[in-house]
């Protein structure tokens, strides 16, 4: 099973992908930045293909 896969069985509204390897939830970033987020105390880096998640990081914190 690819992680592509499990993405599409994940709801996208509460699941992010940020790198080829990593899936998080969103309920559970703490901080993050251009290039890394903290998920639950760890840090993870943002792929440079995903450039997105800080811009989508951002308007979910805006919204509340």
């Amino acid at each position: 099973m690819t992680l592509k896969s499990i993405q599409e069985k994940l709801p996208g509204k509460e699941f992010i992908r940020i790198h080829r390897s990593y899936i998080i939830p969103l309920a559970k970033v703490e901080k993050f930045s251009k290039s890394k987020v903290y998920v639950s105390g760890k840090e993870l880096p943002i792929g440079t293909s995903y450039t997105d998640v800080y811009d989508i990081l951002l308007q979910r914190v805006k919204a509340g």
